[in-house]
């Protein structure tokens, strides 16, 4: 889930950057014309107090002498608090997560599921002309007879879709499971969820969970899968290599284990079932059973609506 998010990170921390460094800006600026002012009104109270016969070379002398020693003074700037993504003092050393704007988020889940779905689909309407019309002397195989999208049998696509929900609701428990017990796990899902999930409605879940499960899915289980193989060793290197690109976007290496794992469960589904309808449910339920938790365990019930 959140392949986008690196996307949707790297954008908030240019907005935030720059929205940092003109308050800091503004902040030194504020401090110095104040203590200008502090300056000249303590000399005038030391001119006020001078005796009669106290020369002007004198007064001036101190005056200067006021103005150096306060304007040297070491100006301090208060940095803002960062946005941790957790609070438990157990949990590892916390991790600033910005929390990008609705309209950011669902823009770049849409052209990042568009991509991924030209290249996955792309692949494979490639493989099959390639196939069907002797290209490259035959060796391109068709990679949608390997694994089809889904069944043409209405019973068989039905039980499917129910066996896909059932996966969906075991990798749940097994997430919440993580959750309490492993802190680098949760760090990294709640800076995450953080970033993607607090300015979303509840309607918005839909989105941001069936297009990344259908465009992942036809790329690592509908192209990568066929192409290294439709056995045991393809199902780890293309779910090892589905979670090592969730990496990115301010998550660790648990994330990725804990993606790579889910990624194999998919691979498995999809080989058992020999089609991508299975891990498409499967793991479009999966992500919105996630975010819809997370939403009602940190956000307040108006954005659920």
């Amino acid at each position: 889930m959140y392949f986008y998010l690196s996307r949707v990170t790297f954008l908030n921390e240019i907005s935030g950057c720059t929205l940092q460094l003109n308050n800091k800006q503004t902040s030194v600026q504020s401090k110095q014309t104040k203590q200008i002012c502090v300056c000249g009104r303590r000399s005038k109270q030391r001119r006020n107090k001078s005796v009669n016969g106290e020369s002007k070379e004198a007064e001036e002398s101190s005056l200067r002498s006021s103005m150096e020693n306060t304007v040297t003074e070491p100006i301090k700037i208060d940095s803002p608090s960062p946005l941790s993504s957790s609070s438990d003092p157990s949990d590892p050393s916390p991790v600033t997560h910005p929390v990008a704007e609705r309209d950011a988020v669902l823009s770049a889940c849409f052209n990042t599921s568009l991509a991924l779905t030209v290249m996955g689909a792309g692949g494979r309407l490639f493989s099959s002309a390639a196939f069907s019309s002797g290209w490259l002397g035959g060796i391109v195989p068709d990679l949608s007879l390997a694994l089809p999208l889904g069944s043409s049998e209405p019973a068989t696509l039905l039980l499917h879709i129910a066996e896909g929900m059932v996966v969906a609701g075991a990798v749940t428990a097994a997430r919440l499971a993580l959750l309490q017990a492993w802190p680098d796990f949760r760090k990294a899902t709640d800076g995450s969820n953080r970033t993607v999930l607090s300015t979303l409605k509840g309607s918005d879940l839909l989105q941001i969970s069936a297009l990344p499960a259908v465009s992942e899915e036809l790329l690592f289980r509908g192209l990568l899968l066929p192409i290294v193989g439709t056995d045991w060793k393809g199902i780890v290197i293309a779910g090892v290599v589905f979670g090592g690109l969730h990496i990115p976007g301010g998550r660790n290496p648990a994330f990725a284990i804990w993606a790579s794992a889910v990624g194999c469960a998919y691979g498995v589904i999809a080989v058992q079932s020999n089609d991508l309808i299975t891990p498409m449910i499967a793991h479009a339920f999966a992500n919105y059973f996630s975010a819809r938790y997370w939403q009602s365990k940190n956000l307040s019930t108006t954005n659920l609506k």
